[in-house]
C-alpha cells in the first residue's frame, strides 16, 4: 500500500507530480486534478479506483466480521450470506462517501441473488415465512416492494428496497431491524424506461426490419433484462429526507455564505434543491439552471423524479470513471435533456 500511496500521475512535463494515489484515496485531490485524470490518464484513474475499492471492501469486511458474529450466523443459518452482502454494500458506501446512511439498498431480487452468489429461488426460500432462521434474519434486515407509476397511469413493481442494520448486538436481543422508511419508498430509484418490460419491447422493435421480420434476434434481444440493478443509499442515490428537510422548504434557511436573490428566496423549495444538486455535482455555477428546472416543475404541478434520476446518473458516471470528457453536471444535463423533461 505504501507503493500505491506514492504512485504519482506524471506527464512529459511532470505537471502532476503532486497528484498521488495517497491523496486520491484520502479525497484530497481538487476537482480540476480529477478532471485531468479523467481526460488524460483514465487507465491510471481506473486502477486507483480499483485499489481504493479493494481497501474499502477489506475494511468493511472487518467491520462485518466483528458485528455479525459466528453465534448470529448459526442462528440465522445460510441466509447470513444475504445479511453480510447487504451490510457490505452499506458499509462500503459509507466508507467511500465518509457519511452515515440509514441503510437502504435498492435491488431486484435477481441482481441481489447474483451478488450473494445464490439462485433467485434460494433467495426466495430464505425470505419465506417457512425459513427456519426467519426470526433472527428479521433482526438484521427489512424489505418492501418499490412501485412506480408508468406513463399509462398503471403501477408496476420496480424492485425491492432493503434496509440493513449494522449495529452490534447480543444474540439475546431480538429487536427487529428498522423498517424501510417512507422517504426510501418515494425516492426515484429507477425510471419507467429501465423496467424490464420496457427494455425488452424497445429491444425487439430495434431488430425488426421493414417487413416486420426479426433480424438476428438471438444476438439483439435479451432473454432477461434488469438483472444487474443494485443501488446503494449514499453512493447512487440520496433519500429525499437526507439532503433537505421537509420543514426546510419553508423556513428560508440557506447554506452558510449563500444569499439568494429575493425572487429565489420566494421559491425556497426549488432554490434549496438547486443548491443541493449543484453542490453534489461539484458545479456551483449550475445552480441557476437547476433552479429553473425545479421551479418549472413546481409551476406545472409535476414531480421532479426525472431531475433526480438524471443527477443520480451523473454522480454514478463520475464515480465509475465513465466521464472521459466533460463533468458530472454536464452529463446530468444531457441525460435530462434527452429524457425530454428539461425546461
Amino acid at each position: 500500500m505504501n507503493n500505491k500511496a506514492n504512485t504519482p500521475f506524471t506527464t512529459q512535463e511532470n505537471t502532476y507530480a503532486n497528484v498521488t494515489y495517497g491523496k486520491y484515496e484520502r479525497g484530497e485531490l481538487p476537482p480540476q486534478d480529477l478532471e485531468r485524470l479523467y481526460l488524460e490518464n483514465p487507465a491510471m484513474l481506473e486502477q486507483w479506483m480499483s485499489w481504493k475499492r479493494q481497501a474499502l471492501e477489506l475494511k468493511a469486511k472487518e467491520i462485518v466480521a466483528a458485528t455479525l458474529t459466528e453465534d448470529w450466523r448459526r442462528l440465522i443459518g445460510p441466509a447470513a450470506q444475504l445479511v453480510e452482502t447487504l451490510m457490505l454494500e452499506r458499509l462500503t458506501a459509507e466508507l467511500e462517501t465518509g457519511s452515515t446512511t440509514t441503510g437502504h439498498v435498492f435491488a431486484t431480487q435477481d441482481a441481489l441473488a447474483a451478488r450473494v452468489g445464490v439462485t433467485a429461488r434460494t433467495l426466495r426460500n430464505w425470505l419465506s415465512d417457512r425459513y427456519s432462521g426467519r426470526e433472527w434474519l428479521l433482526c438484521w434486515i427489512d424489505r418492501r416492494t418499490w412501485y412506480m407509476t408508468r406513463e399509462d397511469g398503471n403501477r408496476s413493481r420496480g424492485g425491492t428496497i432493503w434496509r440493513v442494520s449494522v449495529e452490534a448486538r447480543g444474540c439475546s436481543d431480538r429487536t427487529r431491524a428498522p423498517k424501510v422508511s417512507y422517504d426510501a419508498l418515494r425516492t426515484p430509484w429507477r425510471t419507467a424506461d429501465e423496467l424490464p418490460g420496457a427494455r425488452a419491447s424497445s429491444a425487439i422493435e430495434a431488430v425488426l426490419d421493414y417487413k416486420g421480420s426479426s433480424i438476428a434476434p438471438q444476438e439483439n434481444v435479451p432473454k432477461r433484462t434488469g438483472m444487474a440493478l443494485i443501488q446503494v443509499e449514499g453512493r447512487h442515490r440520496s433519500l429525499f429526507h437526507a439532503p433537505f428537510s421537509r420543514s426546510g422548504f419553508h423556513t428560508g434557511n440557506h447554506s452558510p455564505g449563500i444569499s439568494p436573490t429575493p425572487a429565489r428566496a420566494q421559491f425556497a423549495q426549488a432554490w434549496e434543491k438547486a443548491q443541493i444538486v449543484a453542490s453534489k455535482l461539484g458545479d456551483v455555477h449550475s445552480k441557476g439552471y437547476w433552479f429553473k428546472q425545479f421551479r418549472a416543475l413546481e409551476i406545472a404541478g409535476r414531480g421532479d423524479a426525472a431531475v433526480w434520476a438524471a443527477v443520480g446518473q451523473g454522480l454514478e458516471a463520475r464515480a465509475a470513471g465513465r466521464l472521459t470528457r466533460g463533468t458530472a453536471a454536464g452529463y446530468a444535463v444531457g441525460v435530462l435533456q434527452r429524457s425530454g423533461a428539461s425546461a
